[in-house]
């Protein structure tokens, strides 16, 4: 029975918790024979307290013949990526190390906040102890880095382990995080899947995903002809065509994708520097991806490309005419959630049993009373907002009793179906008062100043459906106003105008 294959929390729990001490003081007992020869093995390198106490950025090197073969790293305080070590000098006499590594720090979604990478070059040196039963080879040292114009001086932890053997047929995944802002259109991640065995690249499949733990819903057979494997490193080229990384884009582009990737144990991480082509030449810029994944034993060999793509590859337009459709005339509102032209048949539903009951509900939305008056509640906070709903009183209030960012669409509605002008004069209200940086009765939903660009734009979708309704009532001075309102928000959610 073959051993289930470890997880990255069970790499560290295997290299760190149970095998590695960390910044361990140079010295201890003479080199014995213990189980493991260092020079065939997997290291944890631990650089203590890069980013400050607590926050390691973690190496993990592979040994070959007593040299350094490859390298991935973690730094969990950091971030959730995997990060490269493309070049490493390191020389290893049996018993001391000493060398320097050029270190590739990749984004994750999240951090760092611009998406990009951090070159990092670290000097280490070192040597290996036996731990008290002389079982297990212990890592101390010091490493220098340079980090983002910084100098950062710090000890060396960790210790020596097995590396796994049986990974000669085996599926490797990587799950790319493209190197820029994640609000790119280009922003999901390359879920790229290899079938690895007998030193070859056997198939190869990709498709999008939007979480390193999610493997993508559907991927497509790429071609693999171009790549090469040694050991526990890929590299070359994979093809295929521009839709199976970008739903929705050009499909008259295909993609070329310089790929290097590693794999230590059963952890993946991978660079790969994608090119779109038409007619063989480059189309707009490379993009760089970089990211996590992990590799599994078996199915190295054979798989049924067929059974992957469940459906035929999209290559219609992106963007295609409506049947009888026709374009809104510029000043035309409302037409978001209907046009002018479907009044008429709305108004008449609402003289229904159904609608009346509808517009009722509303009203009580509106105002828990007869709905032709404003709510008497109102949040008081004003400004930016450290604190939710619960840190003020109206988000306490019963339904129809506080003001909401929607208030002013509600009103809109009831005056485009009832044709009741009291109706426009409350959402105009309502309006003004989100201009004026009236707050929901959510703390963090505010057209000014809410909590991030989440609820941003959520404030601005409320202003626009107000717009909609409510434009033929407004004088266009007013019109004007909410224009560079909407028009003019500066992204992220600040509450002032560009």
């Amino acid at each position: 029975m073959s051993r289930p294959v470890p997880t990255p929390k069970s790499l560290r729990a295997r290299w760190i918790t149970g095998l590695l001490a960390l910044a361990l003081p140079l010295g201890g007992a003479a080199l014995a024979q213990p189980e493991i020869d260092p020079g065939d093995a997997t290291w944890h390198i631990g650089l203590n307290a890069l980013w400050g106490e607590g926050r390691n950025l973690d190496i993990y090197p592979v040994f070959e013949d007593g040299k350094w073969d490859r390298a991935l790293a973690t730094a969990r305080r950091f971030n959730t990526s995997i990060h490269l070590i493309p070049e490493a000098e390191v020389e290893f006499d049996g018993t001391a190390f000493k060398g320097t590594l050029e270190v590739i720090l990749t984004p994750d979604p999240w951090v760092p906040a611009d998406g990009q990478t951090i070159d990092m070059t670290v000097e280490i040196e070192g040597r290996l102890r036996l731990n008290e039963d002389g079982t297990q080879h212990l890592v101390g040292g010091t490493y220098v880095a340079q980090l983002q114009g910084e100098t950062v001086r710090g000890n060396l932890g960790g210790g020596v382990g097995a590396t796994e053997p049986n990974w000669e047929n085996a599926r490797w995944t990587f799950r790319l995080n493209p190197t820029r802002r994640y609000d790119d259109e280009n922003a999901a991640m390359v879920d790229l899947n290899l079938g690895v065995a007998d030193g070859q690249v056997h198939w190869g499949t990709a498709g999008v995903t939007r979480r390193h733990n999610q493997a993508a819903p559907r991927t497509y057979p790429v071609d693999v002809s171009d790549l090469s494997v040694k050991g526990g490193t890929v590299t070359g080229t994979v093809r295929m065509p521009y839709r199976v990384i970008h739903p929705g884009g050009d499909a008259d582009l295909t993609v070329v994708g310089e790929l290097r990737g590693y794999r230590v144990q059963g952890l993946n991480g991978a660079r790969l520097i994608v090119q779109a082509l038409r007619d063989g030449e480059p189309e707009g810029p490379p993009r760089s991806y970089h990211g996590r994944g992990g590799a599994g034993r078996g199915g190295g060999r054979e798989v049924s490309l067929d059974a992957l793509w469940r459906h035929d590859l999209d290559d219609r337009p992106w963007v295609v005419p409506v049947a009888d459709h026709v374009p809104p005339e510029p000043g035309e509102h409302p037409r978001l959630l209907f046009r002018r032209g479907d009044l008429p048949a709305l108004r008449q539903k609402a003289q229904t049993e159904q609608g009346q009951a509808i517009l009722q509900r509303l009203r009580y939305q509106l105002n828990a009373g007869d709905g032709r008056s404003l709510p008497a509640a109102r949040n008081p906070n004003r400004g930016p907002q450290e604190r939710d709903s619960a840190d003020n009183p109206t988000s306490r209030a019963p339904i129809g009793g506080a003001f909401t960012m929607f208030h002013a669409a509600g009103y809109g509605f009831l005056w485009q179906i009832t044709g009741d002008e009291h109706y426009a004069r409350l959402g105009r209200e309502c309006v003004q008062l989100m201009l004026d940086g009236q707050r929901d009765r959510d703390n963090r939903y505010s057209f000014r100043d809410p909590r991030g660009g989440l609820r941003a734009g959520v404030a601005i979708g409320a202003m626009a459906l107000a717009y909609d309704l409510l434009y033929d009532s407004w004088d266009a001075d007013f019109r004007k106003t909410v224009t560079q309102a909407i028009g003019g928000y500066a992204e992220g959610g600040n509450n002032q105008f560009t």
